[in-house]
């Protein structure tokens, strides 16, 4: 009986070390989800970038002109021209191509 009980025991270690192995990786990437979404925010606040910042430098990315941000957006072009001028100044670059992949090193956007 004893013997039996040593084998059980000897089986379920495994598998308890296992389960504890998978919830530690479950917190671990919730911590690093977490702490990226932190960031994230950090950089976008210190940028002072906002949500359509974010929306126009995705759409840039994605391929979209000045003129087919601005309808998709709702924007007039000249003001989607003066944003894509003050994006590319807070992000040191010359043109929206490069203010976007910047945002994708930054974090801000997706790659």
């Amino acid at each position: 009986q004893n013997a039996s009980h040593h084998q059980n025991d000897a089986l379920l270690q495994p598998r308890q070390q296992m389960q504890n192995r998978s919830s530690l990786r479950a917190v671990a990437m919730e911590l690093f989800e977490w702490s990226e979404a932190q960031i994230r925010a950090e950089v976008i606040a210190s940028l002072n970038v906002n949500d359509v910042d974010v929306a126009l430098l995705k759409l840039v990315h994605e391929g979209f002109t000045v003129e087919e941000i601005a309808k998709l957006l709702g924007i007039a072009k000249p003001i989607i021209q003066t944003k894509i001028r003050h994006l590319n100044e807070k992000f040191e670059v010359r043109s929206k191509k490069h203010a976007a992949e910047k945002a994708i090193e930054l974090g801000i956007l997706a790659a």
